[in-house]
C-alpha cells in the first residue's frame, strides 16, 4: 500500500498539466499513488492525462463540471496514510514529498505540513509576493494561527499541503458549497484541534494567472462571494471552548466578570469593535441576537456587561450593513457657533446625520443646544456637489435670514459647485434649537466641470492677459477636459 495519496485536480489547463504531472511523478519520494480528477475539461486536458501509462496513476473524469472535487467519499478511497493536494497549473520541486513525509514521521503531534512557496507567472518566471498572498510566513501555535486567520486572512498554500488522512476525515475537512474560500475554511477548522507546520523551503511553485484567472483571483464575483463565505468561517470560532478562546483572543479576558464569561459576546464585540467590516458586524450582531433569545444569557448580559436590548437595537439601527439607504440620500450636517471676535472652530461644532426623501425634501434639527452666540453657520453636507432650494431656517421656532457661499443662483436654486456649502446666520442671544428645511438635489460632476470650463473661457474672452497668464489658464481648461473625458 502506498504511503502517500496525491490528488491532482484538473480543469482546462492543458498547457500546464504535463509540467504538473511530471513534477509529481519525478519526486525523489516514490511511495505514492496519484489520483487525477478531471472536472470535465473542454480543452485537451483529458487527452494529456490519458497519455500517461504510469501504474501509480488512477484517472477519473467527471461527465459534468462540478466545480469542486474534494469529497469525503473520494478521500476515503485513498490508500495512503498521508494525503497531498496538487493543482494542474502548479508544480512541485523534486524533494517536496520526501521532506514533508520525513518531517511528519518525526513529529506525530503535527497534523499537516505546508511548505514555503515560489510564485511564478504563466512563463514560469518567479514574481514577487507583493502582488499576491505572502505564503512564506513564520510558524505559530494553533491558537496563534487562529488569531492570525481572524485578523489577516489566509496565508497557507493549498497545493503545498501534506496532511494525515485520518485527520482530514476525523475533522471533516470538507467545505461543500464554498468556492472562493474553501481552503481557508479547512485551515481554520483544522487549527481548532491540531497544530500545523510550514516547512521553510520553497518546495511548491504556485502559478499566478493574468486577469485574476486563479480560483482565488481578484475578480468581482470572488470579492462578492467572499463577503458571504467569511461569515461561514467566523462560525467556526464559536466551536472554541472558553479556555481556548482566551488563548486565541487574549484581550477577551476583559469579559470575564464574577466567574461569568461569554465567549459569544466577546467574539461579537471583537467582530464589531475591532474589525468593523460588514460581514464581521453582521456576524457579531447575529451572535448577540442569539444570546438575547435565552433568558439566562439575557439576564447575564444585563447584569455582567451592562448591555441591554436597547443597546442592541441602537446598534442595529446605526450600523447599516446591508446598505438599506442610498448614500446619495444621506447628509452629514454640522453647525458652528461663534461669538464676537471668534472664528468658527471644531471646538464649537455639532454634527448630525440627516436623511433626504426621494423627492429631495429634507429636515435638519439641532435641539437642546443652550448656546450663547452672535452668529453661526450651517454646513448641510460636505461630500457631494449639491443645489438647494426653498431653504428656511428657524432659531428657537422663529424664522431668520441667512446668506450663503453658493456659486450662483438660477430659478431660486442655489448651486454649490464646491463641496463646502454654507448658510451663514447672524443671531445674537441664546440658541436652544435650530431647524432647517428645504429641498436638495445632486449636481453631476459633468455639470460642475462644464461650468468651470465655461467660466475660464469667459475670463479669457473678457480680459486681456499676458501670454504667460493666458497659457496657464488654457492649461487648466485642458486639464478640466481631460478629467471630463
Amino acid at each position: 500500500m502506498p504511503k502517500v495519496s496525491v490528488l491532482l485536480s484538473s480543469y482546462n489547463h492543458a498547457n500546464y498539466l504535463k509540467k504538473s504531472i511530471d513534477s509529481i511523478l519525478n519526486q525523489t519520494y516514490s511511495d505514492f499513488e496519484l489520483i487525477i480528477v478531471d472536472d470535465c475539461s473542454s480543452d485537451n486536458s483529458w487527452n494529456v492525462i490519458k497519455s500517461y501509462k504510469d501504474k501509480r496513476i488512477r484517472k477519473i473524469r467527471h461527465k459534468t463540471n462540478k466545480g469542486s472535487i474534494l469529497t469525503r467519499e473520494l478521500v476515503e478511497s485513498f490508500n495512503g496514510e498521508y494525503f497531498a493536494v496538487a493543482h494542474c497549473d502548479d508544480y512541485w520541486e523534486k524533494t517536496k514529498l520526501e521532506k514533508q513525509v520525513k518531517f511528519l514521521e518525526k513529529h506525530l503531534e503535527i497534523a499537516a505540513c505546508f511548505t514555503y512557496v515560489k510564485l511564478v507567472d504563466e512563463n514560469d518566471n518567479e514574481i514577487g509576493d507583493e502582488v499576491y498572498t505572502n505564503f512564506n510566513v513564520e510558524n505559530r501555535s494553533r491558537f496563534e494561527w487562529l488569531n492570525y486567520f481572524f485578523y489577516y486572512g489566509n496565508c497557507l498554500c493549498h497545493p503545498s499541503i501534506l496532511i494525515r488522512k485520518s485527520v482530514q476525515l476525523k475533522c471533516n475537512l470538507f467545505s461543500y458549497a464554498l468556492k472562493s474560500l474553501p481552503d481557508f475554511y479547512r485551515w481554520v477548522k483544522l487549527c481548532l484541534y491540531y497544530d500545523i507546520y510550514i516547512y521553510p523551503e520553497k518546495l511548491t511553485n504556485f502559478r499566478i494567472r493574468r486577469g485574476g484567472l486563479n480560483t482565488s483571483g481578484y475578480r468581482y464575483d470572488n470579492i462578492v462571494r467572499c463577503t458571504f463565505e467569511i461569515t461561514k468561517i467566523l462560525e467556526l470560532y464559536e466551536k472554541l471552548d472558553d479556555e481556548s478562546f482566551v488563548k486565541v483572543f487574549p484581550q477577551s479576558k476583559m469579559y470575564q466578570k464574577d466567574n461569568y464569561f461569554s465567549s459569544s459576546f466577546a467574539l461579537a464585540r471583537i467582530c464589531i469593535d475591532e474589525i468593523g467590516s460588514k460581514p464581521y458586524i453582521d456576524f457579531g450582531l447575529h451572535l448577540i441576537y442569539q444570546l438575547f433569545q435565552d433568558e439566562k444569557n439575557r439576564k447575564n448580559m444585563i447584569e455582567k456587561y451592562n448591555y441591554t436590548t436597547k443597546n442592541f437595537t441602537d446598534e442595529t439601527g446605526g450600523l447599516d450593513i446591508f446598505n438599506s439607504i442610498d448614500d446619495n440620500l444621506i447628509q452629514y450636517s454640522s453647525i458652528y457657533f461663534a461669538n464676537e471676535g471668534e472664528d468658527y472652530s471644531e471646538k464649537r461644532k455639532i454634527s448630525t446625520q440627516t436623511l433626504i426623501r426621494q423627492n429631495g425634501d429634507f429636515e435638519i434639527l439641532f435641539s437642546d443646544l443652550n448656546e450663547s452666540v452672535v452668529c453661526f453657520r450651517i454646513d448641510p453636507d460636505d461630500r457631494m456637489y449639491r443645489c438647494y432650494s426653498d431653504i428656511r431656517i428657524f432659531v428657537n421656532g422663529n424664522g431668520v435670514k441667512f446668506s450663503s457661499n453658493c456659486t450662483f443662483i438660477d430659478n431660486n436654486k442655489m448651486f454649490f459647485l464646491h463641496k463646502d456649502p454654507i448658510f451663514f446666520v447672524e443671531f445674537t442671544g441664546i440658541i436652544n434649537d435650530i431647524y432647517v428645511t428645504g429641498k436638495t438635489e445632486i449636481v453631476s460632476t459633468e455639470d460642475v466641470i462644464q461650468y468651470h470650463e465655461i467660466t475660464l473661457k469667459k475670463v479669457i474672452e473678457e480680459n486681456k492677459f499676458s501670454f504667460k497668464v493666458r497659457r496657464k489658464i488654457n492649461f487648466y481648461i485642458d486639464k478640466i477636459k481631460f478629467f471630463k473625458d
